[in-house]
C-alpha cells in the first residue's frame, strides 16, 4: 500500500521488497537505478533495527560511489499514513532529511559510550561490531 500511495502522490521511483527483508540482489538492483537510494523506514525501534540489518547487508557489497540513505518516518506513521495525514510535502521533507548510512552505523557503534578520555575513545576501535574483513577483500589495495 505504501508504494501505491507514494506513486499516487508523485513519487515515481518508489519500490518495496515483498515482505520485510531486503536482499543482496535487491540492493544491487537499487544501485543500478541510483547511486545512493533512499530507504524509508518506520520511526520506531523496529524500523531502526531494519535499517541496521540493511546496512550490515550492504557493507560487504559497497563499491566506490555507492551508498544508502535512510529516511526515518515519524513514529507511528508509514508513508501511506503520512501522505494521508499531512500530504506529499511532508513525505518530501522526510526524504530530503534522509541520513547517510554511515550516520546510523556510527550511532549504533557509539550508543551508550562515553568518550571523555583517549583511552575510552581507543576502546571503541576494539569494540566495534562491524567486521571489516569483507570490506578488505573487496579493496584491491589491501593486502589480505
Amino acid at each position: 500500500m505504501d508504494v501505491i500511495a507514494l506513486s499516487e502522490a508523485g513519487f515515481q521511483a518508489a519500490v518495496a521488497p515483498l515482505g520485510t527483508a531486503v536482499t543482496e540482489d535487491q540492493l544491487r538492483l537499487l544501485w543500478r537505478v541510483a547511486d545512493e537510494p533512499v530507504i524509508a523506514l518506520d520511526g520506531d525501534a523496529a524500523g531502526l533495527r531494519a535499517a541496521l540489518r540493511v546496512i550490515d547487508l550492504a557493507l560487504p557489497l559497497l563499491e566506490a560511489g555507492k551508498g544508502l540513505r535512510f529516511a526515518v518516518l515519524p513514529p507511528g506513521l508509514d508513508p501511506d499514513d503520512l501522505i494521508k495525514a499531512q500530504g506529499a510535502g511532508a513525505m518530501q521533507k522526510v526524504l530530503e532529511a534522509a541520513q547517510p548510512m554511515v550516520r546510523l552505523l556510527w550511532q549504533r557503534e557509539t550508543e551508550g559510550q562515553i568518550y571523555d578520555s583517549p583511552d575510552a575513545r581507543g576502546a571503541q576501535t576494539h569494540r566495534g561490531s562491524v567486521d571489516p574483513r569483507p570490506l578488505r577483500r573487496r579493496n584491491p589495495r589491501s593486502a589480505g
